[in-house]
């Protein structure tokens, strides 16, 4: 997840940045974790976010994603189901949240209000990638700083599905390994973008 022109409104904000990172971080990472989910990490304003299912064997078996067997076996994982549609809904809780600009600026000062808001900086919108694949954990660092994360092509993937959202003027793109596992009734809500 990551909010649109964050380098204009840190050169606003300077110090005053932390303040209002933070105040979007609360939402982010509470809707996150009211739904089961997981805040790993932030980089400025990119927020990485999990749900984790339980792997299942049968999965790695059927290693051909165009084999039919594959899709029906990870829908009759219900638990997987609950959990997209969970990971769906929790982002566009914060995005509706997230209109709430006042909320953002509270903490700041007056003065880098006024700033923010001539700037037409006051507006927090976020973009967030969805996929459904698998990743490593594990901690990454040195003696002097250390930092637990995931790393995978599915974790490249979702970076480059959110820098997408910028150009589809969208706040949520997921990919087809997302999109099978959502309930039937959330796939109707749903649509393509591009091929």
């Amino acid at each position: 997840m990551v909010w649109r022109r964050f380098t204009d409104a840190t050169e606003v904000l300077q110090e005053e940045i932390f303040k209002f990172v933070n105040a979007v971080a609360e939402v982010v990472h509470g809707v996150t974790d009211f739904y089961d989910g997981a805040a790993n990490k932030n980089v400025g304003d990119a927020f990485l976010l999990s749900w984790c299912v339980e792997s299942d064997q049968e999965l790695n078996e059927i290693d051909d994603e165009e084999d039919p067997r594959y899709y029906q076996r990870l829908r009759e994982i219900v638990s997987t189901t609950q959990i997209a549609d969970k990971a769906l809904f929790s982002v566009m809780k914060m995005v509706a949240i997230i209109t709430d600009e006042k909320q953002f600026t509270r903490s700041i000062s007056s003065e880098r209000t006024q700033m923010l808001e001539h700037a037409g900086l006051n507006h927090v919108k976020l973009g967030f990638g969805l996929h459904f694949g698998q990743a490593v954990q594990g901690a990454l660092g040195s003696s002097r700083k250390i930092d637990v994360t995931y790393m995978s092509s599915a974790v490249e993937l979702c970076e480059w599905l959110e820098s997408s959202t910028k150009i589809y003027g969208v706040n949520v793109l997921m990919t087809k390994d997302f999109h099978v596992l959502l309930s039937v009734g959330v796939q109707k809500i749903t649509r393509q973008v591009d091929r």
